[in-house]
């Protein structure tokens, strides 16, 4: 499973996170936005947790099973 977590609110609890993944997972972490390197990682890409989802992501993004946007 390959994670991209592309909002930098979540940074502090990385290690919480990660920790809380199943064996084998990948994640890819971005400590703030920037669509083009998030649009790179989202190709092969099956969850994404960041605080907003494009069309140009969707567009991209052809394996996602989740798309979760973190809030308060």
């Amino acid at each position: 499973m390959r994670i991209v977590i592309a909002d930098p609110n979540l940074m502090p609890q990385r290690a919480t996170l990660e920790s809380a993944l199943p064996a084998g997972a990948l994640t890819s972490w971005h400590d703030s936005w920037n669509e083009h390197s998030v649009l790179t990682d989202l190709k092969d890409a099956d969850v994404y947790v960041g605080p907003r989802f494009t069309e140009a992501m969707g567009a991209q993004a052809r394996n996602l099973r989740l798309v979760h946007v973190a809030g308060a």
